[in-house]
């Protein structure tokens, strides 16, 4: 019962909030040792491991979604201009601090930008885990609140211009756009002098003169959502579109 126990718990953490923001852990010596603790376990339940997930930055998104009597609705926010991707559609969400779990930085976001009590919340589930190409590993929760539209003339402002609420079955008759960029990985920075940082020594190491250049290329898909002239995309659209899908498919109930 105690492999059980602590399999079950590891499981419900998804890399608990002991890893916390990579970006303040010297040698990500927490998440190291957390990998030492549960390493065993992991070979007692031939469980597949992801390797390398120290070197992605844990972040957290909840999407709110406000019961109705027949509906959900989604509860986004437009960033204000004086935040990162100012001007942008999101969900609440942000870095895991130092001791949290991803949950509870989910819930902290919610409370932080929507100001949502937790006497508010009706549901708190976990949807999964989206690991982005820019080097992010994000835990995404959904929670279900009861509360009234009147409610959501308040938030903070600092971090948000104001709320927008569509309604689940109307974002689930929208087509969303689908476009597929090229991601290159390129081994140096390029100076304003034109010169070139090389951040991986090509010709030192002698990795061969095809790696002087940027190389990769692979295509990587970005939906689009259309709302009222606005666009709602990146994580944000793959986040919905990912919901949208698993409810048409019968995978994931959000109403009893």
């Amino acid at each position: 019962m105690a492999l059980l126990s602590k399999f079950s718990n590891w499981q419900e953490a998804n890399i608990k909030g002991k890893c916390g923001d990579t970006r303040d852990m010297p040698d990500n010596r927490i998440i190291r040792n957390f990998y030492n603790d549960i390493k065993d376990w992991f070979i007692y339940f031939k469980v597949e491991v992801l390797l390398g997930l120290e070197k992605y930055i844990p972040v957290s998104v909840c999407v709110p979604l406000i019961k109705t009597a027949d509906d959900l609705i989604f509860l986004l926010e437009k960033r204000s201009s004086n935040v990162k991707h100012s001007r942008e559609i999101s969900f609440p969400g942000g870095f895991i601090e130092k001791g949290e779990s991803p949950e509870e930085a989910a819930r902290r976001e919610l409370k932080e930008e929507v100001l949502i009590a937790s006497e508010e919340i009706e549901k708190f589930l976990k949807l999964g885990i989206l690991i982005s190409p820019l080097g992010y590993l994000i835990h995404i929760f959904i929670s279900i609140l009861n509360i009234s539209r009147n409610d959501l003339s308040v938030f903070n402002k600092k971090e948000v211009d104001n709320l927008i609420l569509i309604p689940m079955k109307e974002i689930m008759m929208m087509k969303p756009e689908m476009y597929h960029v090229k991601l290159k990985i390129f081994p140096y920075d390029e100076l304003e002098n034109g010169k070139k940082n090389w951040l991986l020594p090509v010709e030192k190491l002698k990795l061969g003169s095809r790696y002087l250049k940027p190389w990769g290329g692979k295509s990587y898909r970005v939906i689009v959502y259309n709302y009222n002239g606005e666009p709602i995309w990146g994580i944000t659209g793959e986040i919905i579109y990912e919901i949208v899908k698993m409810l048409k498919e019968g995978c994931l109930k959000l109403l009893n």
